[in-house]
C-alpha cells in the first residue's frame, strides 16, 4: 500500500458549517473558501520548499561522490602514465599475489532509522494518536512461564504421547499407523491439554479424543523425588488422566440409568 508522503491541507475548500446569525451566506462561503485557498497555497509553498531542500541535499551528496570519484580517476591516470611496461617487467605470479582492490567507502547500514525519516512523514507521525498505555496491564498478565510449578512450559507446546496403544484400541486403528499428540496451552490460570489422535505421515487431520483442564495447585512432583513435575516429563500422564475421567463419566451414566 503506497504511503502518502505529503498532504496539501485543507482538502475541502467549501465544506463547513456556517455560523449562526450570518446575514449573507454567499459572502460567508466565499470568504471561507478564499481563506482555505490561501491555506492551501501556504501548505503547497511549504512542501515545495521541503522538496527543493531534499533535491539540494541529494545533489550535494551526488556532487561530493563525483568529486571523490574524479580524484581517484586522476590518481589512477597519473599512475598509469608513469608505468612503463618495457622497463618494468611484472611476472604473472606477482600479479596474482597482489591483493584485489577494496573500496574504503563506508555504506550506510541504518537506512531505515529515525534520522532518515522525511520531515512530512515525521509530522504525520507526530499528529497521530498516541498508542494506548497497554504497559499498565503488564502486572496482570499471567502467562505460561509464570504458572506456579511449571518452569519452562510454553503456550502451544506439543508433546508426543508415549503410549498410543490405548488410543488405537479406542479408535479401532493399528498402533503403527497412529500417533497421539498432546497440545498444551494456557487459558487464564488454567492449563488445558488437548489429546488428539493423528495418523502417521504429513497429514493435518486428526481426531480430538478429549480435553483435560488443570487448575492451580498443580500435581505434586514425581514419585522418584526428582526435580520437575510428572506430567512435564511423562506425556502419558495426561492420557491416563483423561482415560480415568472418561471411565468415571461412563460409570456415572450407568448409575443414573439404573
Amino acid at each position: 500500500m503506497p504511503l502518502v508522503k505529503r498532504n496539501i491541507e485543507p482538502r475541502h475548500l467549501c465544506r463547513g458549517a456556517l455560523p449562526d446569525g450570518v446575514t449573507s451566506e454567499l459572502e460567508c462561503v466565499t470568504n471561507s473558501t478564499l481563506a482555505a485557498i490561501i491555506k492551501q497555497l501556504g501548505s503547497l509553498s511549504r512542501h515545495a520548499e521541503d522538496i527543493f531542500g531534499e533535491l539540494f541535499n541529494e545533489a550535494n551528496s551526488f556532487y561530493m561522490r563525483m568529486n571523490s570519484l574524479q580524484e581517484r580517476v586522476d590518481l589512477l591516470v597519473i599512475k598509469v602514465t608513469q608505468l612503463d611496461s618495457t622497463v618494468e617487467e611484472v611476472s604473472l605470479q606477482d600479479i596474482n599475489m597482489r591483493k584485489a582492490f577494496k573500496s574504503s567507502t563506508v555504506q550506510n547500514q541504518q537506512v531505515v532509522s529515525r534520522n532518515s525519516i522525511p520531515n512530512p512523514v515525521m509530522e504525520m507521525y507526530q499528529r497521530c494518536d498516541k498508542p494506548p498505555p497497554l504497559n499498565i496491564l503488564t502486572p496482570y498478565r499471567y502467562g505460561a512461564l509464570r504458572l506456579p510449578g511449571l518452569p519452562g512450559v510454553l503456550p502451544m507446546r506439543r508433546i508426543r504421547c508415549l503410549t498410543p496403544f490405548a488410543a488405537g484400541f479406542l479408535l479401532g486403528m493399528r498402533v503403527h499407523t497412529l500417533r497421539v499428540v498432546l497440545d498444551v496451552f494456557v487459558v487464564g490460570q488454567q492449563l488445558v491439554v488437548m489429546i488428539v489422535a493423528k495418523p502417521l505421515g504429513r497429514g493435518t487431520g486428526g481426531l480430538l479424543l478429549g480435553l483435560v483442564t488443570l487448575s492451580p495447585p498443580f500435581p505434586t512432583p514425581r514419585d522418584d523425588k526428582k526435580d520437575g513435575l510428572k506430567f512435564y516429563t511423562d506425556p502419558s500422564y495426561f492420557f491416563n488422566l483423561w482415560k480415568e475421567k472418561m471411565l468415571q463419566a461412563t460409570e456415572d451414566k450407568r448409575k443414573e440409568k439404573r
